[in-house]
């Protein structure tokens, strides 16, 4: 069955489109490009300077990766809560920024290199369980303001 056209300013990216969609104009998804490259430049540049701000000691726990993730995870959440309409803006918010200021190619290194197995182990559950609570809890929030359920 086809998707509904978007909206004016909506895009379907190649992943959300049918295959009977009339292909999108270069200019068109070259805008959406320029959107996640943007969001991803502002996303990597917080998460640079968090990591700045919150070094991490030696096998100490990594605060900077562990507030990003989970901040990426709430707000993703509560995006995710608003609907499943690919849009520019969400393009620049979600594969973007989100995509670039939370990482998990830096959870696992962080994991792999912890001194002690203990706090790897915390952290990996810390991580994974308040991330998932997070996400949840953006959901909830955005679904309460809208007035329905999550």
């Amino acid at each position: 069955m086809p998707h509904p056209p978007p909206a004016k300013g909506e895009t379907q990216p190649p992943g959300d489109r049918a295959s009977d969609d009339p292909p999108l104009p270069v200019s068109e998804i070259l805008l959406d490009y320029l959107a996640i490259a943007l969001g991803g430049a502002l996303g990597a540049t917080i998460r640079f300077a968090t990591a700045a701000l919150l070094p991490t000691a030696a096998g100490g726990w990594p605060w900077a990766t562990f507030a990003v993730n989970l901040l990426g995870a709430l707000l993703l959440g509560a995006i995710a809560g608003v609907g499943r309409h690919t849009t520019r803006p969400l393009l620049f918010l979600t594969v973007g920024f989100l995509g670039s200021l939370t990482t998990f190619s830096t959870l696992a290194h962080e994991l792999a290199t912890r001194a002690s197995f203990a706090v790897a182990l915390a952290y990996g559950l810390a991580t994974l369980s308040l991330g998932i609570a997070a996400a949840w809890l953006g959901h909830a929030i955005i679904h309460a303001r809208l007035g329905n359920d999550p």
